[in-house]
């Protein structure tokens, strides 16, 4: 066999390796089982820890090999230091390099072959960690990476074993330099009781002397105190297993070392800066302790500096040249010197340990920064032994899962309960993103129970597979009834199954699949699902899952028997839907009966509240107090039967299904504002504080504006109706694929029991409340159809006596997504102004065309009240004739008029002539269904009004079509 070529720096590496001391030393317990630990993660007979030097390999720690060392022309070792990194020879007897190696065709026979080279900082391989097994094979990703790891641990214990070894000299050079220290000064005293006179005349020349070996004395107490330090140190690490004693230890005796004022340690956190998490504090200096710092240049200027071992020392920060940018970042510190040193934990930058003194400038000598790199790698090995702790608490949470899991099976008889109690005990103990329940049902894998570690992880509940995608699961002979349990490791895609629609499984990075079964028979299974990060289950994590698994059969085996009870329910439900759909169709008609009685009670009802409006409003004369309580009483009741009459008919159209959305992109916060200043006065009164707030994430929602302020306003008021005192607040948040308004108060809330008839038309769910609390029963049932009719709907939760709290949810794309154009030519109110300011006004000529003399009546007197001059016709003979004659500055005009002649004949002929076609006319008319106000807009109305009418929405048409100041 052809011998390996030597190294480029083989003399420089040989000198290295005698710097060690190592060669021919006895066996050491770290090496070993570092050696034993090597064998076990990748699974062979051999493990060995080699060292290369001019002629041999020798080996300083060996699993499965007897010898002690070996020529380094036959040696693996000598080719695997050649390399930078691993050298895997996956069959030696194929491979030319080592197919007539005596080691592959005698003892041991070696057939497969790793090594990981012992790299020092300078790049030298002292040798290798190398495993050998006598059958061809390879490693895992994950095993390759172990032996890199265990590598570098070797070259630890050499390194920690050489500086152990510098420590003992220079302890040993210091001891002696003290014992000559003493004789020195002995000398000196005899010869100064001796020569006392010559030693006046040369007092100066002495006291120089002195001061320099007091400096020397005291630099090497301080070196002393060093070592002292990094030993004190290291042992403590190796007594305490907890990294918060580790740390809180380092940065104590640090302070008392360097005498600084504030020592610290600074995490470093991925993308968002960082903070420090302990800290030791000399007495008035301020704490640092928790605060965040971000960093902007640390990323791009210093962190892969740190990371190759930089450490920054600044005497005095004010006379430092710094950048602007790091200058921001110390300020809130108040230092004047600085010393950082990096700790590298897993070869990655995990923080900085920070020497802060802000008292003045301090300089920093050369053996304080080697004393903090040192004690920067055993901060380092602590941190490594807790983590190694942590992971044996986790294998006794395990087991206490297990007798949890127990507890909970006998502790209820709900399968469905015990199933989800499950799958959350293992989401809290496996780092894993989700866990699921399935079960065999109807011929289909469907999803039973879930537990996600955030909403960030796709949800599978519910999901189902058809049976063809899981045959393994069927076969007695697969890998599913092996006496090991089921892995696939590092998916990039789980299988494809049919979800609910709007659900999208996302990719698994792993999956742990464990079948459940009682005797022969399969009911299911139990996941593990990592979505965030690759991830392989040890063997102890597979061998928990499998007793789990045994456990939940149990409560899988009762689910199915809950399903078969299930569809026995469902059959009677069916037929109760199917009557509940006869009831439906019953009030579908009633709806559309009471629809088409609306429009004539809405004329009789415009002259009730018209005409009480103005006796209220005492245009006429005065009113005594018992004449005004009987015109309030008119009037209140006819706006009660008013909103009865259009919550019947909206009803009624959504039922029937005639009601069409005029769906718009509609602000939300002008939204909200709208319709709490339309609730604010009567909260104000009532003593109630309305507090609104809604989510910055939300700006628009797509619906109808007129149906959703119906709504809201609906949920207001009804909110301030049952509140006497405390708050009613209007919430918005977004939601995944919508959002939410929500309406809570502080009122006198309901019992759950009666939360089920909220919702049905007519209802009141306590008659007395109906004495004290005006309402039709009518509203809620309105907005939740409304509610539905955009796709979503309202939920209530409610504590009797505490308030209660409703939740409109809109979806972002409501069902039959069809934008209409808005409606511009919108009546906006105007100002009100007092009877006397509207009579001082400019008098007007306004035509009234009515054929209900009622109505003509509250018209004509209500104008003629404020001043103008009023003409009523009760039907359109000559008209183009008589306006051109009255020249009305503005036309009130109702559709149906008698004599076979509408008003939109009317309105057709008054447009056709140029000298009237910018005439405003308005259409006043009972005429009050959907697309009625479209229609009279596009006959060329300049607006429309429906009756009944308000005689504040009179006021808004003379401000706006007449110019009233």
């Amino acid at each position: 066999m052809p011998p390996a070529n030597l190294p480029e720096n083989e003399t420089a590496r040989l000198a290295a390796l005698c710097q060690y001391n190592i060669l021919d030393t006895p066996a050491e317990a770290a090496f070993d089982e570092i050696a034993t630990l090597a064998a076990a993660l990748c699974d062979t007979p051999i493990a060995l820890v080699s060292l290369v030097d001019s002629t041999r390999q020798w080996f300083k720690a060996k699993i499965g090999l007897a010898v002690e060392e070996t020529e380094r022309e036959v040696a693996f070792c000598g080719h695997a230091i050649l390399q930078p990194d691993l050298l895997i020879v996956p069959d030696a007897s194929q491979d030319q390099r080592f197919a007539d190696n005596p080691f592959v065709l005698d003892d041991p026979q070696i057939r497969f072959y790793a090594g990981a080279p012992l790299l020092t900082a300078e790049g030298h391989a002292m040798g290798t960690l190398c495993v050998i097994d006598s059958v061809p094979r390879d490693l895992s990703l994950e095993q390759a990476q172990a032996l890199r790891v265990l590598a570098r641990q070797v070259m630890t214990q050499l390194e920690l074993r050489r500086h152990v070894k510098d420590l003992a000299q220079t302890v040993t050079q210091v001891t002696e330099s003290e014992r000559a220290l003493q004789i020195a000064q002995a000398t000196l005293e005899s010869q100064v009781s001796d020569r006392t006179a010559a030693l006046v005349q040369t007092n100066a020349t002495l006291q120089v002397e002195i001061n320099e070996r007091l400096q020397a004395e005291k630099q090497l107490q301080q070196q002393v105190e060093h070592n002292r330090l990094l030993g004190a140190i290291a042992a403590r690490i190796r007594e305490s297993l907890q990294l918060d004693d580790i740390l809180q230890t380092a940065v104590a005796e640090v302070r008392h070392f360097l005498q600084v004022d504030r020592v610290a340690l600074y995490e470093i956190e991925v993308n968002q800066g960082g903070r420090f998490v302990v800290e030791s504090v000399a007495p008035g200096c301020p704490s640092i302790l928790g605060l965040v710092l971000h960093d902007h240049c640390f990323e791009t200027d210093y962190a892969a500096q740190y990371q190759q071992g930089r450490i920054s020392a600044i005497d005095d920060i004010e006379q430092a040249e710094l950048s602007p940018c790091y200058r921001e970042v110390l300020a809130p510190l108040k230092l004047r010197a600085l010393l950082l040193v990096p700790i590298i934990f897993k070869e990655q930058l995990w923080g900085l340990l920070c020497m802060h003194h802000c008292s003045a400038p301090r300089p920093w000598q050369d053996f304080e920064l080697s004393a903090l790199q040192q004690l920067a790698t055993q901060v380092a090995i602590g941190m490594q032994q807790a983590q190694l702790f942590q992971q044996v608490q986790q294998q006794a949470q395990r087991e206490q899962l297990l007798n949890q899991i127990s507890r909970a099976l006998n502790a209820s008889l709900d399968p469905n309960h015990i199933l989800q109690e499950i799958v959350n005990r293992i989401g809290a103990c496996f780092s894993v993103e989700r866990v699921v329940v399935f079960a065999l049902v109807a011929e289909q894998m469907q999803v039973l129970n879930e537990w996600r570690a955030n909403d960030q992880v796709a949800s599978l509940l519910h999901c189902r597979a058809p049976l063809n995608l899981w045959t393994a699961w069927l076969d007695p002979t697969s890998a599913c009834y092996a006496p090991q349990l089921f892995q696939m490791p590092l998916l990039t895609a789980e299988q494809p199954v049919s979800t609910e629609p709007g659900q999208q499984p996302s990719p698994s990075l792993a999956v742990l699949h464990v079948p459940i079964n009682i005797g022969d028979q399969f009911l299911g299974g139990l996941c593990l699902h990592t979505t965030a990060s690759q991830h392989t289950f040890t063997a102890d994590e597979l061998s928990l899952l499998e007793q789990i698994a045994a456990q939940a059969a149990i409560a899988l085996c009762n689910a199915q028997s809950y399903e078969r009870l299930e569809q026995l329910v469902q059959q009677r439900t069916q037929a109760l839907e199917q009557e509940k759909l006869r009831s439906e169709a019953a009030n579908r008609a009633k709806s559309e009966f009471l629809a088409n009685m609306s429009h004539e009670l809405r004329t009789p009802l415009n002259a009730v509240l018209g005409l009480s409006q103005m006796l209220q409003r005492e245009l006429f004369g005065s009113l005594n107090p018992k004449q005004q309580e009987y015109v309030t009483c008119i009037h209140s009741s006819g706006n009660h039967l008013l909103l009865l009459i259009n919550d019947i008919l909206d009803l009624a159209k959504v039922e029937a299904g005639k009601e069409e959305l005029a769906l718009l992109p509609l602000s939300v916060s002008k939204l909200c504002a709208y319709c709490l200043t339309l609730v604010q006065e009567r909260a104000f009164e009532q003593g109630l504080r309305l507090i609104s707030h809604i989510d910055p994430r939300v700006s628009f929602c797509m619906a109808d504006e007129r149906r959703l302020k119906q709504i809201l306003i609906n949920l207001l008021s009804n909110a301030i109706k049952f509140t006497s005192v405390g708050d009613v607040s209007l919430t918005v948040q977004k939601q995944p694929q919508g959002l939410t308004f929500t309406v809570s108060d502080t009122g006198i809330g309901m019992a759950e029991a009666q939360i089920p008839l909220l919702f049905q038309p007519f209802v009141q769910l306590d008659s007395r409340l109906n004495r004290r609390y005006e309402g039709t029963g009518l509203g809620l049932a309105l907005a939740r159809e409304l509610a539905q009719l955009h796709g979503g709907d309202i939920t209530v939760e409610s504590t009797l006596g505490q308030g209660s709290q409703f939740t409109l949810y809109l979806p972002d794309e409501p069902p039959g997504l069809k934008q209409i154009q808005p409606v511009t030519n919108l009546l906006i109110p105007s100002p009100r102004r007092t009877l006397s300011q509207r009579q001082t006004a400019s008098s007007r000529r306004i035509l009234v065309v009515e054929d209900d003399i009622a109505s003509a009546m509250l018209l004509q007197d209500f104008l003629q009240a404020l001043g103008h001059r009023v003409e009523h016709w009760a039907d359109g003979s000559n008209f183009l004739e008589r306006v051109q004659l009255f020249r009305p500055a503005l036309i009130l005009l109702d559709v149906q008029l008698p004599h076979g002649i509408t008003g939109f004949d009317l309105l057709t002929a008054l447009r056709q002539e140029a000298a009237l076609y910018q005439l405003p006319v308005v259409m006043v008319t009972a005429m009050a269904m959907q697309g009625d106000r479209e229609r009279c807009l596009a006959a060329g109305a300049t607006d429309y009004l429906s009756k009944p009418i308000q005689t504040v929405q009179i006021e808004s048409l003379l401000s706006q079509y007449l110019s009233v100041t």
